[in-house]
């Protein structure tokens, strides 16, 4: 009774606030829908690397991703792997109702903690499945329970299953009457890679071709930024004349303008698309990469992420990179994944680089195998750490559909 009254009360204060009708035109499709709640810029990538495993996975399914008030870019905003990322309005019965009867989830994922009491229970009274990821001790105290203290405990008894980032958290939700049984404590969540496979033979029929050569790896490059990387190899060609630039464009740019740019200076290159190989005296080599980048990935020791020395463009996604074994260098604009660089970056598994000059030294500082190791293997580890979270997360939204989808 006394939790029942509080959440009247809370709703009855919230309702007082600017009250906001859900405006969408965008009509639900048939088909299933996953509603996931980004609480932070890293949980938000994380629910795009999600909605991306979970797509791929399961034919015909819909992933609305919402948001918290945090400041997103307006990168962050684009749908990506999801089919939409919309703010979440104002925890009124009005809003949620009207949310909820438009989007009608079949389960809700949400992260973090910080609450919203009304949008949780209202789910919640229509028997929707509900888990909670990578909750821990801000979000749970940074909610409506630091003024209505019963609210948390009210919104963490809607979650059927709650993932929590360390033990004190877990301690916390059993504090407050959380089943053990419905705790896990597992690693913080975080965007983890899902590599294509990699052609063994590929690779190894790259390698016998190019013998002793030494290899790096351009990827994303863009037009604008071509010229910086064709100064960075010339510049590493001085002290290893037979070092070889594989080079792939980003999207927007074609490879017939990386063509005429490798015209306009005279270089001796290949077009491996066009059935051409690498001789001695070839100094790059261009493809569109698709579905064998994953194995330039893996013959080349180093790789510069492109899409990253000129702005505007975002930069490209560093874990592919990093899960195949190659050291990764980036430029300065990364805005679309700055949580990954970062994650990257602070385990010394990659390097950044602000023009041809640093581009060049880096190349050299990395490009022998041995070099590369120590920071292949710590990249191993960053692009490693969040898989089991995600995996078991996948299986769990997996299982839960399918036991809807039987009902």
């Amino acid at each position: 009774m006394a939790r029942s009254l509080t959440l009247a009360a809370y709703r009855a204060l919230s309702a007082r606030g600017k009250g906001t009708l859900l405006q969408s035109r965008i009509p639900r499709p048939e088909g299933e829908l996953v509603w996931m709640h980004a609480t932070s810029h890293g949980r938000l990538a994380a629910m795009q690397d999600v909605a991306r495993r979970l797509k791929a996975q399961r034919k015909g399914l819909y992933a609305l991703i919402t948001i918290s008030e945090f400041n997103q870019t307006e990168a962050e905003m684009l749908p990506r792997s999801a089919d939409w990322v919309n703010p979440f309005g104002p925890d009124t019965a009005t809003y949620v109702s009207a949310f909820l009867d438009h989007w009608r989830p079949d389960i809700c994922i949400w992260t973090g903690g910080y609450f919203l009491p009304n949008a949780l229970v209202s789910a919640r009274e229509r028997n929707m499945p509900m888990l909670l990821v990578d909750a821990d001790e801000d979000g749970v105290r940074s909610s409506a329970g630091r003024w209505i203290p019963s609210l948390a405990g009210k919104s963490l008894s809607c979650f059927d299953h709650i993932f929590v980032s360390d033990n004190q958290t877990a301690q916390r939700l059993i504090r407050k009457g959380i089943p053990k049984e419905r705790i896990d404590s597992t690693a913080p969540l975080q965007i983890s890679s899902n590599p294509p496979t990699v052609n063994e033979d590929f690779v190894d029929e790259i390698n016998q071709m190019l013998a002793s050569r030494l290899v790096w790896l351009a990827a994303h490059v863009q037009l604008d930024e071509a010229d910086a990387v064709l100064d960075a190899h010339a510049s590493a060609v001085r002290l290893s004349h037979r070092l070889l630039l594989v080079m792939t464009p980003g999207a927007g740019t074609t490879l017939e303008s990386l063509r005429d740019k490798l015209r306009e200076r005279s270089l001796r290159w290949v077009d491996w698309d066009n059935g051409e190989e690498p001789d001695d005296f070839c100094q790059v080599l261009i493809t569109e990469g698709g579905a064998e980048l994953g194995q330039w990935y893996r013959v080349a020791p180093v790789t510069f992420l492109g899409s990253s020395l000129a702005p505007g463009h975002g930069g490209s996604n560093p874990f592919d990179a990093a899960a195949f074994g190659s050291a990764v260098l980036y430029g300065p604009n990364i805005r679309d994944h700055m949580a990954s660089y970062s994650r990257l970056a602070s385990a010394g598994a990659a390097r950044i680089v602000k023009d041809a000059e640093g581009l060049a030294a880096g190349v050299m500082r990395l490009i022998a195998p041995d070099s590369a190791a120590t920071m292949a293997l710590a990249a191993w580890e960053v692009v490693s750490e969040g898989a089991e979270i995600t995996d078991q997360l996948i299986d769990m939204i997996q299982d839960t559909l399918d036991r809807r989808g039987e009902d």
